[in-house]
C-alpha cells in the first residue's frame, strides 16, 4: 500500500512527510467543538460562544492544558434555510455571526492565542458571494439540490486570505459526499470536481492555510495527491460519547498515510460523565476515555479533546503531549497488522481477530515500536517478524496502559491475551543494545515511549549505559526509562528485572542529554 501511495505522490509532486511539517494541528494539542463535543451547538450558561471559548481558554490555562488551536464547527457562520431532504442549510456567508462572536473572530484569537480549524459545508444557492445574487464571484447553482459551487479561482484566494487574518490555520471542507451526491453538475463533468478542489488548494497555499477533507470519498482522497495544502482527512465517523468510531482507524489510516494524509479520528471526552450538555442523553457517558486518548495519539493525526469547562482529566490528556503542547506521537500512524486484516477478511479460518495495530519510529538507526491490542478474540502471539524486526533480534517490551508489565520477546513473540476495550494493552517495544541496555522512553507518563518529537538521538556506550538526547519546553520534567542488561534469574528465564528511570528538568534551551545509569551527571544541558 505504501509503495502504491509513493507512486501516486511522486506523480503528483507531493511528499508524504510534508503534511506534518505544514500543519500545526498535526503537531500540537488542540480543543474541539465538533459533533460529539460538549460545546457543539451549546454554550456555557447565559454566555455567548465568545464568552464560552474565553472561559474554556481560562480553564485550560489553569489546568495546564497547552492547547494551541481549536476547532470551530458549523455553529458560527451564516446558513440558509434547510430544504427537504437536506441535513441543514448551505453556507450563505462564511463569516462569524455577531451573536456568536460579538467582537469578531479576530478579538477571540487575540485573547486566546489559539489558531483556528474552521469548519465549512456546501454552499447555498442563495449565497451572497455569487455574482447571480449580487456578489463578486462566479458560482454554479443547482435548483434541484439548492447547492452552489464556486468556479472562480479568485474566490478561494480572497476567502482564505481574509480568514487567515482572524487566525485560520486549517480549512475543514466537510460534507464532501453530500456535495458530490446531490450537486448535479459534479456528476455531469469530468473536470469540474478536480478544478474545484485545485482552486481551493491554490487559495489555501497562497495564505499558508492547510486543508482537512471530511466525509470524503476515495476520489477526493486520491485527488489530494496533487494538492500539497491538503494535509489530513477524517478517517472515521463522528465521535459521540460512548460510540466505537475509533475502530476503523487501524485500517483507514493505512490508506490515508499511503497518500500523504494524516488520518483524523475526531474528538473525545477525557472523563466518563459530563452533565449539562443538552445534545446528549442524560445517561450518555464515555467509559473508554483512555482508549480514545491512546488511539488519537497513535493515529498521528489531531489530538483534540472536547470536554466541558472543569470536566477534563488533564493528566490523561497530557499523556499525548509535551508541556508546550507538542504531540508525542509515533513517526507514522498505527495500522492494523496484516494477520489481523486477513482474519477480518477470512473469519472462517478461525484465526483470532481484534484491533491489533502497530507503529514504528526510527531514531539513530534504531527501531522502536508501539502496539495497541483491543477486542482480541482469543489468546495469540505476535512474532518479531510481524513487527519488522529480524528473526532472533533482541527486543524488550513494556505495557504502558494498566499492567506496566515488562518482558523480553523470545522465539514465541509477544503474547496477547483475549481482551475488550477497557482492558486494552499498549506495548512499547525497543531493541536491546550490544551492551545489554534498552531505551524504553517515557512509558511511565506517555502513550508513546520514544517519539521523534521528544527523542532526537540515542547512543549506547561500549562500557555500559546509554545516552539519550531529548527536547521539550524549558523547565519541563522528562522521565526516561531504561531496561538494564539481563542477568541472573532473568537470563535463566525467571522474572524480569526492574527498569531504571532517570528524571531530567530541561534547561532554558529545552534540550538535554539523559544518561543511564545515572552516575554523577544524569542530565546535561545541550
Amino acid at each position: 500500500m505504501l509503495a502504491w501511495g509513493s507512486l501516486l505522490l511522486a506523480r503528483g509532486g507531493k511528499v508524504r512527510a510534508a503534511a506534518w511539517e505544514r500543519d500545526l494541528t498535526l503537531r500540537t494539542l488542540g480543543y474541539s467543538t465538533d459533533n460529539g463535543a460538549y460545546y457543539y451547538y451549546n454554550t456555557a450558561p447565559n454566555a455567548s460562544y465568545e464568552q464560552t471559548m474565553l472561559r474554556v481558554a481560562e480553564y485550560a490555562a489553569a489546568a495546564r492544558l497547552p492547547y494551541r488551536y481549536w476547532l470551530a464547527d458549523s455553529w458560527w457562520y451564516y446558513k440558509g434555510t434547510p430544504a427537504r431532504g437536506r441535513p441543514g442549510g448551505g453556507v450563505t456567508n462564511w463569516t462569524a455571526r455577531p451573536d456568536v462572536f460579538p467582537r469578531g473572530f479576530e478579538a477571540l484569537t487575540a485573547a486566546t492565542g489559539w489558531r483556528v480549524q474552521g469548519h465549512n459545508r456546501y454552499w447555498d444557492a442563495t449565497t451572497g458571494y455569487a455574482r447571480a445574487n449580487g456578489g463578486r464571484y462566479s458560482f454554479l447553482r443547482d435548483r434541484g439540490s439548492g447547492y452552489a459551487l464556486p468556479v472562480d479561482a479568485a474566490f478561494w484566494g480572497d476567502l482564505l486570505r481574509n480568514a487567515s487574518r482572524w487566525g485560520l490555520a486549517v480549512y475543514e471542507q466537510d460534507w464532501l459526499d453530500y456535495e458530490l451526491d446531490h450537486f448535479a453538475p459534479l456528476t455531469q463533468s469530468a473536470s469540474l470536481g478536480g478544478d474545484w478542489l485545485a482552486q481551493m488548494a491554490a487559495g489555501a497555499a497562497a495564505s499558508g492555510v492547510s486543508i482537512q477533507y471530511c466525509m470524503s470519498y476515495s476520489r477526493h482522497v486520491l485527488a489530494s495527491t496533487q494538492l500539497p495544502p491538503v494535509t489530513q482527512a477524517r478517517a472515521s465517523d463522528d465521535y459521540q460519547p460512548g460510540n466505537d468510531q475509533w475502530r476503523p482507524l487501524g485500517t483507514t489510516a493505512l490508506f490515508a498515510y499511503a497518500v500523504g494524509l494524516a488520518p483524523s479520528k475526531d474528538s473525545f471526552w477525557s472523563t466518563p460523565v459530563q452533565p449539562g450538555a443538552p445534545r446528549y442523553r442524560a445517561a450518555q457517558s464515555e467509559p473508554r476515555c483512555r482508549l480514545q486518548a491512546a488511539v488519537s495519539t497513535l493515529s498521528r493525526g489531531p489530538v483534540a479533546p472536547s470536554d466541558g469547562i472543569g470536566l477534563s482529566d488533564a493528566a490523561l490528556i497530557m499523556r499525548s503531549a509535551a508541556a508546550d503542547g507538542t504531540l508525542l506521537s509515533p513517526a507514522r500512524p498505527a495500522t492494523k497488522l496484516d494477520a489481523f486484516l486477513a482474519a477480518d477478511a477470512f473469519a472462517s479460518d478461525g484465526a483470532p481477530t481484534g484491533e491489533v495495530w502497530f507503529a514504528d519510529t526510527a531514531v539513530s538507526s534504531r527501531r522502536f515500536g508501539v502496539l495497541l491490542a483491543a477486542r482480541v478474540s482469543a489468546a495469540t502471539a505476535v512474532s518479531q517478524a510481524q513487527f519488522g524486526y529480524a528473526p532472533g533480534a533482541s527486543v524488550v517490551a513494556v505495557e504502558a496502559n494498566s499492567t506496566h508489565r515488562f518482558t523480553r520477546l523470545g522465539a514465541g513473540g509477544l503474547s496477547l491475551p483475549p481482551n475488550g476495550e477497557l482492558d486494552f494493552r499498549l506495548w512499547n517495544l525497543a531493541p536491546v543494545e550490544r551492551n545489554g541496555w534498552a531505551l524504553l522512553g517515557e512509558v511511565a507518563h506517555k502513550w508513546v515511549g520514544v517519539s521523534p518529537a521528544r527523542v532526537t538521538a540515542v547512543d549506547a556506550s561500549s562500557s555500559g549505559g546509554m545516552e539519550v538526547a531529548v527536547r521539550g519546553a524549558a523547565g519541563e520534567r522528562v522521565t526516561m526509562s531504561f531496561a538494564p542488561p539481563c542477568a541472573g534469574p532473568c537470563a535463566a528465564g525467571g522474572q524480569p528485572e526492574a527498569t531504571v528511570s532517570v528524571a531530567c528538568e530541561l534547561p532554558a534551551s529545552g534540550r538535554a542529554l539523559v544518561r543511564a545509569p545515572e552516575g554523577a551527571s544524569p542530565c546535561a544541558a545541550l
